[in-house]
């Protein structure tokens, strides 16, 4: 038998170990377990939010609250940077402070107006007889030039 070992009545090969060297019933092949990790310590976010940083702008060093150097962060983000995500953390967190007031709800519920199709020969006589637009009549819902209200009967 090329590298197998008989001991008593046990072959002893690949899978195989010695009978000495075997796991006891009921024992653990790594009794200690694997070490915990360490865990750290308990962080105070508040603690951590007031202690001043150290901030050099404009080539002078100042102290600032974390709090400021974020804001002033987000603030840069969104005018500098153009990031649309910034620009709507930035007015939340304005509204929030009262610095400016919430968007009231739109009154018609924010509804999209579709502009009738018009002709082009009709746009120009609508453009020298009354300037730009909008223009009084019918497809404006303004009243006529003389003083009526639009005609809701055609529509």
């Amino acid at each position: 038998m090329s590298g197998k070992k008989i001991t008593g009545d046990y072959e002893v090969g690949f899978g195989k170990p010695p009978k000495h060297g075997q796991f006891k019933r009921g024992q653990s092949g790594n009794p200690k377990g694997r070490p915990k990790a360490a865990k750290s310590g308990p962080t105070d976010i508040a603690k951590t939010l007031s202690e001043p940083l150290t901030v050099t702008k404009a080539g002078t060093t100042q102290t600032m609250s974390p709090f400021e150097v974020s804001v002033r962060q987000l603030v840069k983000r969104a005018l500098s940077k153009n990031d649309l995500k910034a620009v709507l953390a930035l007015i939340r967190l304005c509204e929030s402070y009262g610095i400016i007031a919430p968007m009231p709800p739109a009154e018609h519920g924010g509804g999209v107006l579709i502009v009738p199709p018009w002709d082009w020969n009709e746009w120009l006589q609508m453009f020298e007889q009354h300037g730009p637009p909008p223009w009084p009549g019918e497809r404006s819902d303004l009243p006529d030039e003389t003083g009526g209200a639009p005609n809701q009967e055609e529509r």
